[in-house]
């Protein structure tokens, strides 16, 4: 068994075995959609025409709304991604030109016609004509597609069809073909949209094409549909995670505690009524319903199939299942926190539902707002990452009570949980990462860097140093120490590379320990500032390295 689902691991292999399942259609559009994307991103868009021939409409719609938008980063807005949208169509193609254009009829016409318009540009064929004067047009008066001359083009009725992207053009030339087959109204609508868009976002200087406010106009009221619908499965948007995190920086330690009512974008996030919580699909792979008659057969193979990814770890397990809140204890997460959660678990099970709500809404908070190590966050990541926050919180507001170990009613540990939870207790934590342990390391940083005004160093170094210092002053006052960052392969100059990388993990906004650090304390080796040990951990090691 653990040789097979090793292989599983491999894309092909799990190509195979799931396209060996003979209730393959009805199976995959049983799935959630978020099953389906975490598949094919596995395999491979490319690899996956089949299963994407089989997904519901609905399904579909959803994935796009997660496959089709990056993000440069944690916390940055995302955008269409125009060579994925012609990538789908290429896929979808595979399947037939009938099957694409049934498909595309059923998106969202916005979107279409958003990813259209980054892939072709559509000019009424009869507009030069029709603006035509008596005297011969000047240069600047030139059709717009003179821009284009060689490039891919294809009329349809009235409209002049040009490739902005070659690669992409036999799907797009295709597709519209067929839809011009099956309902020259809609596609006529489509061109229309995009005649227009393109009319009043281009501009012509010299053959380079610059977009303009309209062409953003129509992203973001597609992306803000888009976001509505993800916060309502229990999403939380780049912006309002990184709103979340930096007035969590921002607010005074004595009104996190002090308020009562839950911050504005935590409270915007509960009311939209949904119970999110961190599972990858409406099944439950770790319960069996009851067989209550011959068509419940297929909920069975499916919730098989999903253990079978979860195995093959295509699917992560639950978070409560990873984090030891059931089953057995995680090793990797022991905290006093988490034991009060199991405690709580077997004593209140209603604030325990709040409380993997509220760590749901966290992990997804840090997933979409923050950088972990120069990358996303993975759920398990985040997750962790939030319960250590919340831990140093609750370390911080309990003083030396902390110390109690025992799980009873005298525990303080979970009767602050039932006073706090988890978000103000993340709130606490997050101010504390940043005002003891970035800002503390930059400003220690900082004096290093000035003391060396005083040391016998060559030229350019010295005037790296003054430089580093500069910015690393103005990322201070600023409150955002974690942007010195990119400069700080300039400290090797003066420091091995163990204490610069180390460094570096400090300064992120979410900050790590390194293993040198953990080994001044007897720490065991993870990455989270969990407690005041750490942070007494963590200065010990500034003032070796940097306090001379």
């Amino acid at each position: 068994m653990a040789s097979s689902v090793s292989k599983l691991k491999q894309p092909h292999e799990l190509l195979n075995h799931i396209l060996d399942q003979p209730e393959l259609p009805a199976m995959i559009r049983s799935l959630d959609a978020g099953v389906l994307t975490k598949v094919i991103h596995h395999i491979g868009l490319e690899d996956s025409g089949e299963i994407v021939s089989l997904a519901t409409a609905d399904q579909l719609k959803a994935i796009f709304d997660q496959d089709l938008w990056q993000s440069n980063g944690p916390g940055k807005a995302e955008a269409l991604d125009a060579a994925r949208f012609g990538l789908w169509l290429e896929i979808l193609m595979e399947s037939g030109p009938e099957f694409a254009a049934r498909k595309v009829m059923e998106m969202d016409e916005t979107l279409v016609i958003l990813g259209l318009c980054r892939l072709v540009l559509v000019e009424d064929r009869f507009a030069p004509a029709r603006s035509m004067k008596d005297d011969a047009p000047s240069d600047d008066e030139e059709p717009l597609n003179r821009a284009w001359d060689g490039s891919l083009k294809q009329s349809f009725d009235n409209y002049l069809v040009t490739a902005k992207n070659h690669s992409r053009w036999d799907a797009v030339c295709a597709l519209l073909a067929e839809l011009n087959e099956r309902d020259d109204e809609k596609l006529s609508r489509l061109l229309e949209n995009c005649c227009r868009i393109s009319g009043e976002q281009m501009e012509d200087n010299n053959g380079l094409l610059n977009v303009l406010s309209a062409e953003e106009m129509l992203e973001e009221d597609l992306a803000e549909e888009r976001e509505a619908r993800r916060e309502n499965k229990g999403f939380v948007t780049p912006a309002s995670a990184a709103l979340f995190l930096a007035r969590s920086r921002a607010t005074p330690m004595n009104k996190i505690l002090g308020t009562k009512t839950p911050d504005p974008a935590t409270r915007a996030y509960f009311a939209a009524g949904e119970t999110p919580s961190v599972q990858a699909t409406k099944f439950q792979p770790d319960k069996e319903p009851p067989l209550k008659n011959d068509s419940e057969a297929l909920d069975l193979k499916a919730i098989s199939f999903l253990q079978t990814l979860q195995a093959a770890e295509v699917l992560p397990a639950s978070i409560q299942k990873q984090l030891g809140f059931e089953g057995t204890k995680s090793q990797d997460l022991d905290l006093p926190l988490t034991k009060a959660m199991r405690w709580i678990n077997h004593t209140d099970s209603s604030l325990y539902s709040r409380l993997l709500m509220e760590l749901s809404y966290l992990s997804n908070t840090l997933i979409s707002g923050c950088g972990f190590k120069g990358r996303s966050f993975d759920p398990k990541e985040a997750a962790e990452g939030v319960l250590s926050v919340c831990n140093l919180g609750a370390d911080f507001v309990l003083g030396d009570q902390s110390r109690s170990e025992e799980s009873s009613l005298n525990d303080p540990w979970p009767v602050l949980l039932k006073k706090y939870h988890l978000v103000k207790l993340f709130q606490v934590g997050w101010k504390i990462l940043l005002d003891h342990v970035s800002l503390y390391t930059a400003e220690v940083l900082l004096g290093f860097l000035v003391r060396l005004k005083d040391k016998p160093l060559e030229p350019w170094v010295r005037s790296e140093t003054i430089s580093m210092a500069r910015v690393l002053k103005s990322c201070i006052l600023s409150g955002h120490p974690w942007r010195f960052n990119p400069k700080t392969d300039g400290l090797l100059t003066v420091l091995d590379g163990q204490t610069t990388m180390a460094l570096k993990d400090l300064l992120e906004e979410y900050p790590t320990l390194s293993v040198c650090i953990c080994s001044k304390g007897a720490h065991p080796v993870s990455p989270y500032i969990s407690s005041k040990a750490h942070i007494r951990t963590l200065r010990k090691y500034l003032k070796e390295m940097l306090l001379f």
